[in-house]
């Protein structure tokens, strides 16, 4: 018995890191780098928020990745949250938290928000939109626009940014 376990034991680690490999592949298709990206929180009244708007143009799924940088160059991802608009209620639906990572299928839009709350930070860095897609055929299948809305007590700004010209990407 002892002999049979010891011989499985490298099977079982192959298994293991093939299993971690491909759980956290991702092969990038395309991609577009966004400038400006701003997350500030001094109370429930004054605060900054920036927002990635992305569209799936195309007839067939794909997998996105953003990840959000602050200004050394660091991954601050897990303060974003990724939403969808809902057909029963005035609220967004939130996809996932904390991670930039979702499916995005054929003609649907999403809505990808670095935000913070209750944390004496100033995020000031860039995004980097990533698509993969199972489809070969798929060239260019996103566009997007950035946005920045900023609110100090009861004044409020809101400015937008075309992510690659407004082309498709």
């Amino acid at each position: 018995m002892k002999r049979c376990s010891i011989s499985l034991m490298p099977l079982i680690l192959i298994l293991l890191l093939c299993g971690s490999a491909s759980a956290t592949s991702f092969e990038t298709r395309g991609s577009a780098v966004v400038n400006s990206m701003r997350a500030r929180y001094y109370n429930s009244i004054s605060y900054v928020v920036s927002h990635l708007w992305i569209t799936n143009i195309t007839g067939s799924d794909v997998t996105c990745r953003v990840s959000f940088y602050d200004h050394a160059g660091n991954d601050v991802t897990s303060y974003c949250k990724v939403l969808s608009g809902s057909e029963s209620s005035a609220d967004h639906v939130t996809i996932s938290t904390g991670t930039g990572t979702f499916e995005l299928p054929a003609g649907q839009s999403r809505f990808v928000s670095l935000g913070l709350s209750n944390t004496n930070r100033n995020i000031q860095g860039y995004a980097v939109i990533e698509w993969s897609s199972a489809d070969s055929l798929v060239r260019k299948p996103l566009i997007a626009v950035g946005s920045c809305y900023t609110r100090s007590g009861d004044r409020a700004g809101y400015m937008t940014i075309p992510i690659n010209g407004g082309q498709p990407f």
